[in-house]
């Protein structure tokens, strides 16, 4: 499994608030049972200065893998 697909902070917060249709999810999801997806440090910094995520976005924000 290598890195495939670059995620910017927008679709990493879309895709963990289910906001995609479903075909969209589906697609990602596909995606992402192949690679990891690619996250850039500015996004990972976005993401870490999210201020409405939940606990449960926090926790898979923090996993390593």
């Amino acid at each position: 499994m290598g890195i495939k697909c670059p995620w910017d902070t927008n679709t990493a917060i879309y895709y963990l608030q289910q906001q995609f249709p479903p075909s969209a999810e589906e697609f990602i999801d596909s995606r992402l049972s192949d690679s990891n997806p690619a996250i850039s440090a500015i996004t990972e910094m976005e993401l870490l200065c999210w201020k409405t995520a939940t606990e449960k976005e926090l926790e898979i924000l923090h996993c390593d893998g």
